[in-house]
């Protein structure tokens, strides 16, 4: 990670217990940082700050958020709290967003591969979407929060608060979509394929279960390819 990947505007660390606001802060930068910094050093996973942030994450796995403290997340790494300051001059915001980058830097390396292989929009949307659900589904982290403090995460998936989450699908997925239909079209895809991806990673369908690329090719091809092609058609 730069250093710039480790400067948080607002230090929001003193914050316990952790308000919505703050959660806030820390999403919108991780999608700001989505497009600049995210893989611009590489792996960093044998680097100091890597093993702070891979130690992060496995915390929140373990205990949520709330429980990260830099003590904690040092002797997790096997480094001191004085390198973790020097690594991530923000404290705790810092270790926590680097951690969730982390995690958005695992979600990106399983998806891209399956969008650039894609031949139709159809594939890449489905294979978006079962991509998504599997990982979120997956994901330790995330399945911790969800368990301990679901209201650092559930008021970001509100129907009209999900801006975060869109953004993120947007920066992913809108360059491969746009081989099939222009920006504004694979945007609109990508908003409907995260909506889809979060209901129901969430709250599960006893009868469609959309990790099976199939389910959610039939899906895609009735919620979103169809509202996408309506639209083309209606401009024409």
């Amino acid at each position: 990670f730069g250093a710039a990947s480790h400067r948080v505007v607002t230090d929001v660390t003193a914050a316990r217990p952790f308000p919505e606001t703050n959660s806030a802060v820390l999403s919108h930068r991780m999608v700001a940082m989505t497009a600049t910094d995210r893989g611009a050093t590489g792996d960093t996973a044998t680097t100091g700050a890597g093993r702070v942030a891979a130690a992060a994450l496995a915390c929140i796995a373990e205990h949520g958020v709330r429980a990260v403290t830099v003590e904690h997340v040092a002797a997790e790494a096997g480094v001191g709290r004085a390198s973790v300051y020097r690594w991530f001059p923000g404290g705790r915001t810092d270790v926590i967003l680097a951690a969730g980058l982390l995690e958005l830097d695992r979600f990106v390396a399983e998806v891209e591969p399956r969008l650039t292989a894609a031949g139709t929009l159809d594939d890449a949307l489905a294979e978006g979407l079962a991509t998504t659900v599997r990982f979120l589904r997956s994901s330790r982290p995330l399945q911790a929060v969800l368990e301990y403090e679901p209201e650092l995460v559930l008021p970001h998936l509100a129907f009209d608060r999900m801006d975060t989450a869109f953004d993120v699908a947007a920066s992913v997925a809108v360059r491969h979509l746009t081989r099939f239909v222009g920006e504004r079209d694979a945007r609109r895809a990508a908003e409907l394929v995260a909506r889809l991806a979060l209901s129901h990673a969430i709250n599960p369908s006893a009868d469609l279960d959309v990790e099976d690329l199939d389910a959610a090719r039939r899906l895609v091809t009735r919620f979103v390819t169809m509202a996408v092609i309506d639209r083309l058609e209606a401009i024409e």
